[in-house]
């Protein structure tokens, strides 16, 4: 089973198990892809709520910040980053050139088409939504195989009563669903270089998008 580890800071060598990171753990709204922040109380805090002695609802004091460091088999690290969060609503906010600004239309622009074939499709409990994101490398040079990453799980489709309301029902949550992830992670992308998260330090960027929609 994989786990969270932090460096640094006040919490510097604390772990947790992966099903056990939100109980101590609040994931920041992202700001700029390729980045993602946790927030945490202090590490007694920390233990105490992992002993149930205490719940989030009831820690004290200030949290800490910490970014995603590297992505590994064993491990997700996690490093201390007190001015993370200036740094990346700074690139956030930063004015675009114009090859910038014309890749992020054309990210809209996906976006749209995407959000217009999701609202048409006709979606049963056995279709898979997949998004595809193709990048370049630092020099520019693309990269052969994208990115799959599927926007929303089939199974808020299956086992539902048969009644035609209910079933209505979640294929409204299951397309908001996809929906919002588009919205996430094509309409939202940067078309600045992003860090890598493996811990080597090198960047990528987006260079465009492609929808599947298919059954299983």
């Amino acid at each position: 089973m994989s786990e969270f580890r932090f460096e640094g800071g006040p919490l510097d060598g604390f772990t947790v198990a992966h099903p056990e990171v939100n109980l101590v753990a609040d994931s920041l709204p992202p700001i700029t892809a390729g980045r993602s922040f946790l927030s945490l109380p202090s590490l007694d805090q920390c233990e105490r709520i992992l002993r149930g002695e205490l719940t989030k609802a009831g820690v004290q004091g200030p949290y800490h910040v910490y970014e995603l460091f590297s992505r590994g088999e064993g491990a997700v690290v996690f490093r201390s980053s007190p001015d993370g969060l200036a740094s990346a609503f700074a690139e956030r906010d930063a004015p675009l050139e114009e090859e910038a600004q014309n890749r992020r239309q054309e990210f809209e622009n996906l976006a749209d088409e995407f959000t217009r074939r999701v609202r048409e499709f006709q979606f049963t409990s056995d279709s898979v939504v997949e998004l595809l994101m193709y990048y370049a490398d630092d020099q520019g040079n693309p990269i052969p195989e994208p990115q799959r990453t599927e926007l929303s799980t089939p199974l808020i489709l299956k086992g539902f009563p048969s009644d035609e309301a209910t079933r209505a029902g979640a294929l409204r949550m299951y397309v908001k669903n996809v929906i919002d992830n588009i919205d996430s992670l094509v309409r939202g992308a940067t078309p600045l270089p992003i860090p890598v998260n493996d811990g080597t330090g090198r960047k990528v960027r987006y260079l465009t998008f492609e929808l599947e929609i298919r059954a299983l």
